[in-house]
């Protein structure tokens, strides 16, 4: 059972670091910005409001800019993948 303990002690120092970055960098910033998606919130102030789907729904229903935006970067991406070869 030492020994077990030890071993885990040893992946802890030396995985340990790279998981609490891991956190800090990728996921933190992944779960934030997806509970901001659903508020209305400037970034600045304090007030917060839930607004559900309603971002999403004004996105892909009455922005055109999106959907250029889109297009765009789909057409992008197969020309890259396609000439990349």
């Amino acid at each position: 059972m030492n020994r077990k303990g030890s071993e885990f002690s040893q992946q802890l120092v030396f995985v340990g670091p790279a998981l609490v970055f891991f956190v800090i960098i990728v996921v933190l910033p992944f779960l934030l910005g997806m509970y901001y998606s659903f508020t209305s919130w400037n970034g600045v102030s304090g007030q917060v409001t839930w607004v559900g789907f309603d971002n999403f729904k004004t996105i892909f229903a009455n922005d055109q800019d999106f959907w250029r935006s889109f297009w765009f970067t789909v057409r992008f991406t197969v020309a890259g993948c396609l000439l990349r070869t």
